[in-house]
């Protein structure tokens, strides 16, 4: 196994690879493909080499090399043909407004839609053949052309199937992260000076056409649906200037920024208390080997200018990286000396007495956690370092120190995890501090970088020559962040309006009003969770009032909650899919039907919170196999 051999020599760089092999295999011998390892392991191959490499990951530090291992595990789960072609991934995205509505910023309410939207995609790790997905998705056609429906699962469209492995819908698929097969390819191209850039050469050599991937990615991040809508649906963004003179870089452009909203909701579910888990890491991976640096040098001067706005600075980091990888440290740092520079980072280093002093440290702190997650996750990947302070590999799954909620549940642990990522990327030794000497090291760290400013150059060539205030700013988080916990509490009170109980639910949603749609004291009402307006249920009003108002109020997504029966009805407008999902009030057994609480004031459950925020802010709704079954596709104007 190639993999194999990278772990053991714990190889940084290409050349390493070759020496690696060189120095194991006999001469001429070749080495299997990385991706048709798991399928040979099934025709005779000794299936110890694929222990043996989880056992090299659980002694590795690289976050590259763990999730190389992984895949080297992959086959075509239809055909589990080894010499069928190079595998994708299958891939689920989806039109997302959580990182808007988690900024809790009230001046952004009537800001473009375009300034709220982004796409998602999520890769479950299951892989097929691009031969084998054309074929299911014929013989799906085919059935539904004939007029049978019901002999598919619901979950079914038009150009999407299930994972056969894992149920999650699938609505694309993504090129899988590869090495070059055997030596005779290495040899007959330029050795790459990293291992990031020798995985995105062979991978990018195996792919027939990565602006498919861009395609889908961009459609999702205007609100369109991945392939024609039957129904004629259009997207919930008007066309920018980029998208109408060149739809190609524009692509390229949507695609960089779901890179950055990638790293930005996966540390917003750990700030919720998830973790960033092994699917995180491979599709933030995927993402970055699959942009072409020749597509990205052609297209530099029409990027630049698309991303010098307010928020897209990161993405003109993502070039530079992307364009430049042997310099990615250098970058690196000096775009976190930059962030540091353009705060208020006063807080940090002279908080001021007080609890008014304390909530603008505390919210600096953990805006800056977020900030320097995305960087640390971007350098870990594209430089592959070894960083053990960093990053532990356990039982085959990666632990990123400061990027763990139990990290973040402790003030002095919010300043140790900032500490910790601020050094590692300013290339600083790292230390091992007591709690009452964190506030000291951090003032002291950061005011070092406010001294000597951000070095001999007053801007960086990537930030297109706008000064840096004008382009960057990290603000500090509106709202106070005191644990997952709370913050759980805090986000299913404001973004969903849901009260304490179950009773003060009841009391806040009841009216003797008349419907405002069909003038009826006693009409079934829904409430949007969203804005908290009451909604109809009549059957010849409902679709259209709750499509709409799912369109305009939600940014394509319908979050309604009948109260009487503690249910939500969720639209996915632009998959045009609905489901059911369990309300978030239940009693000490878990029971959520309004018949088992016998009267009693039931709380907010906190299991059954997390669970909702889990699918909520990584957008999971085609993804985990309980709410696959759930959904329904359909016309969601006439239900």
């Amino acid at each position: 196994m190639l993999l194999r051999r990278v772990k053991a020599s714990d190889a940084r760089t290409s050349a390493s690879i070759v020496a690696a092999l060189d120095e194991s295999a006999p001469s001429g011998a070749g080495v299997k493909p990385a991706a048709s390892t798991a399928a040979t392991n099934s025709c005779g191959v000794d299936e110890d080499s694929v222990c043996e490499a989880r056992a090299m990951t659980a002694s590795s530090s690289s976050v590259m090399a763990a999730v190389l291992s992984r895949l080297a595990e992959a086959e075509c789960c239809m055909c589990r043909n080894p010499s069928a072609g190079p595998l994708m991934l299958f891939a689920n995205t989806i039109t997302s407004d959580t990182l808007y509505r988690l900024r809790f910023d009230a001046s952004e309410r009537d800001a473009p839609m375009a300034l709220k939207l982004n796409a998602q995609i999520h890769l479950c790790g299951h892989a097929g053949h691009k031969t084998c997905v054309a074929k299911m998705i014929d013989r799906i056609n085919l059935i539904l052309e004939r007029g049978s429906p019901l002999t598919v699962p619901s979950s079914f469209g038009l150009r999407s199937f299930s994972c056969p492995l894992c149920n999650m819908v699938c609505t694309g698929l993504c090129p899988m992260p590869t090495l070059a097969a055997n030596a005779e390819e290495r040899a007959s191209s330029a050795s790459p000076a990293s291992l990031f850039e020798g995985v995105r050469s062979d991978t990018l050599k195996t792919t027939e056409d990565v602006l498919t991937l861009y395609r889908l990615l961009a459609r999702a991040a205007v609100g369109a649906p991945s392939s024609s809508s039957p129904s004629g649906m259009g997207a919930l963004v008007s066309p920018s200037g980029l998208q109408r003179l060149d739809p190609g870089a524009w692509a390229l452009a949507e695609t960089l920024r779901t890179i950055r909203s990638q790293m930005c909701v996966a540390l917003e579910w750990v700030k919720a208390g998830g973790e960033v888990q092994y699917s995180e890491l491979l599709t933030l991976l995927s993402l970055l080997v699959c942009i072409d640096p020749k597509l990205l040098a052609a297209n530099a001067a029409k990027l630049t200018a698309e991303f010098q706005r307010k928020g897209d600075e990161l993405c003109l980091l993502l070039m530079q990286l992307l364009h430049c990888p042997a310099t990615a440290a250098v970058s690196l740092a000096q775009y976190t000396k930059l962030l540091i520079l353009s705060s208020e980072h006063d807080a940090l280093v002279n908080p001021v007495s007080g609890e008014k002093g304390a909530d603008a440290h505390n919210k600096l702190l953990i805006a800056m956690w977020r900030e320097l997650g995305c960087l640390t996750l971007l350098k870990l990947v594209i430089l592959d370092t070894f960083a053990p302070e960093m990053v532990q590999c356990k039982d085959g799954k990666v632990h990123l120190t400061p990027l763990n909620p139990d990290t973040l549940a402790t003030l002095e642990g919010r300043r140790r995890a900032v500490l910790a990522m601020l050094r590692y990327l300013l290339q600083v030794p790292s230390a091992t501090e007591q709690e009452d000497e964190l506030c000291t090291a951090l003032s002291a760290l950061v005011q070092h970088v406010t001294v000597t400013g951000g070095g001999s150059e007053p801007q960086t060539v990537w930030l297109g020559g706008i000064p840096t205030p004008q382009l960057m700013q990290c603000k500090p988080l509106l709202l106070p962040y005191d644990g997952p916990l709370l913050w759980r509490q805090l986000v299913v009170c404001r973004v969903f309006h849901l009260a304490p109980t179950f009773v003060d639910l009841i009391l806040n949603t009841s009216s003797a009003e008349p419907c405002s749609v069909c003038g009826d004291n006693e009409a079934r009402r829904v409430w949007c969770s969203l804005c908290g307006r009451s909604l109809c249920l009549r059957p010849l009003l409902t679709p259209p009032e709750l499509y709409d108002h799912a369109r305009d109020c939600g940014n394509g997504i319908g979050i309604y909650l009948h109260p009487e029966s503690n249910v939500f009805l969720v639209l996915l407008t632009v998959q045009e899919r609905h489901l059911h999902y369990r309300g978030l009030y239940a009693d000490k057994y878990g029971q959520t039907s309004v018949r088992e609480f016998h009267g009693r004031n039931v709380p907010l459950n906190d299991t059954a919170v997390k669970a909702w925020l889990s699918l909520w802010i990584r957008s999971r709704w085609g993804v985990q196999s309980t709410v696959v079954r759930k959904l329904e596709l359909g016309d969601l104007r006439h239900l």
